[in-house]
C-alpha cells in the first residue's frame, strides 16, 4: 500500500472510525490520521519508544513494583494504561524465569543415556581389576594412588552406583531388586523384568518409568518445568480464596487479591532472573538463592501490611498463615505435576 492512497482513506486503518474535520489522530485508538509507509526506521524507533522512554508503562511499573503495596493499590483504584497489565507481567517474568531455570539445571545434570551407562559399568570393572591388582603390587605413597585414581575416574573415590537407587523415591522399589548399571545398559526393560522376576504391577511401573527417567532426566525435568506455569496459577488462585475468607472484614474482591499474589510473583520472578543473569557472567554460588527467598518473603510481608492496613502484629500472624497456606499447596501441586511428568514420560 502507498502512501498516496493511504492519506486519501477518511477512516482510521486500524480501528475504522471514520474522522470528523481535519484530525490527525484518531478519536478512538490514537493512530496518525496520515500513516505512512511502513518502513525498518519505523519499526526500530517505535521499538525504542516503547521500551526505553521513561515514560513508558514498563518502566513506571519496573520502578514501582518495588514499593509495598503500591503498584497493586494503583492499579485496583483504576490506573490501568499507566502500568504494564499484572497478567502480562506475570506472564513475561515467568516465561523468562523458567527459560532460565531450565537452562541452568540442563547444565547442571546430565542425560545418563545406554552408552554413558555401559561406561559407569566398565569404569566399575576396571576399578575393581585396579584394587586387586594394588593388593599384590602395592604403591606407596597413598597420596599417589589417590591422585591416580582421581586422574583415571575422575572421581575422589569410585563407588558402584545402582543406577535406579539414585531417583527411586516410590517405597524403596528399585532398590529391592538392586538393578545394575550393566544391565540397564545392555537389556530392554522388558528383558530386565524377566532377568529380575518382577511381576507385580506397581513395581514394574516405578522401574519401567525409573529406567526411562534414568535414560533422559533432562527429559522430565523439562516436562516438569514446562507446567510450571499452571502449576503456579492453580496455587494463586487457591491461595487467593484461601485469602478472602483471612481478610473477609475488607471484603475484597477475589480478583484484586489475585492482582495482588501476581505482582507478589513478579518481585520473586525479577529477583531470581536476576540471580541467573548474575550467575551466569560471575558463576556466583547458589546460596544466594536463600537470601532472595527471605528478601522476597520480606517483600511479601511489607506488601501485605501496607495494602491492608493492619497492625504490625496482625499483619504478621496472617502473613505467616498465608505463606504456610501457599507452600503447602504449592508442594502438593508440584507433587502432582512431577507425579505425572514421571510417569507419562
Amino acid at each position: 500500500m502507498n502512501q498516496n492512497s493511504t492519506e486519501k482513506r477518511n477512516y482510521c486503518l486500524n480501528c475504522d472510525t471514520t474522522y470528523h474535520g481535519a484530525m490527525n489522530y484518531c478519536s478512538n485508538c490514537g493512530q496518525a490520521r496520515h500513516a505512512s509507509e511502513l518502513k525498518l526506521r519505523d519499526i526500530i524507533a517505535q521499538f525504542f519508544e516503547t521500551f526505553f522512554s521513561f515514560d513508558g508503562a514498563i518502566w513506571r511499573t519496573l520502578r514501582d513494583i518495588w514499593r509495598p503495596a503500591y503498584l497493586s493499590r494503583a492499579f485496583v483504584a483504576g490506573q490501568r494504561k499507566k502500568y504494564v497489565h499484572p497478567v502480562r507481567l506475570f506472564v513475561i517474568t515467568l516465561i523468562i524465569f523458567v527459560t532460565l531455570m531450565i537452562g541452568t539445571i540442563s547444565n547442571e545434570i546430565g542425560t545418563l543415556n545406554q552408552d554413558q551407562a555401559y561406561s559407569e559399568y566398565h569404569k566399575q570393572i576396571t576399578q575393581e581389576n585396579l584394587d586387586s591388582l594394588l593388593i599384590k603390587f602395592p604403591l606407596e605413597p597413598q597420596e599417589n594412588l589417590d591422585s591416580i585414581k582421581s586422574e583415571l575416574f575422575n572421581i575422589d573415590e569410585y563407588e558402584f552406583i545402582e543406577t535406579l537407587e539414585e531417583i527411586d523415591l516410590f517405597l524403596d522399589v528399585s532398590s529391592k531388586y538392586r538393578i545394575t548399571n550393566k544391565d540397564v545398559a545392555e537389556l530392554t526393560i522388558n528383558e530386565i523384568y524377566e532377568k529380575y522376576d518382577i511381576e507385580e504391577y506397581y513395581d514394574r511401573l516405578i522401574i519401567g518409568q525409573s529406567i526411562k527417567v534414568n535414560n533422559d532426566r533432562k527429559g522430565m525435568i523439562r516436562s516438569t518445568l514446562g507446567n510450571f506455569i499452571w502449576m503456579v496459577l492453580l496455587t494463586i488462585f487457591i491461595t487467593a480464596g484461601f485469602m478472602m475468607i483471612l481478610y473477609i472484614r475488607h471484603r475484597p474482591y477475589y480478583t484484586e487479591l489475585i492482582v495482588i499474589m501476581l505482582h507478589h510473583h513478579v518481585i520473586i520472578f525479577i529477583l531470581f532472573i536476576l540471580m541467573f543473569i548474575v550467575n551466569y557472567l560471575f558463576s556466583i554460588n547458589f546460596e544466594y538463592a536463600t537470601w532472595l527467598l527471605w528478601f522476597s518473603a520480606l517483600y511479601i510481608f511489607l506488601d501485605i501490611k501496607f495494602y491492608f492496613r493492619q497492625s504490625w502484629i496482625k499483619s504478621l500472624v496472617k502473613f505467616g498463615i498465608v505463606a504456610l497456606f501457599y507452600a503447602t499447596t504449592f508442594f502438593f501441586n508440584i507433587f502432582v505435576v512431577a507425579f505425572s511428568s514421571f510417569l507419562l514420560i
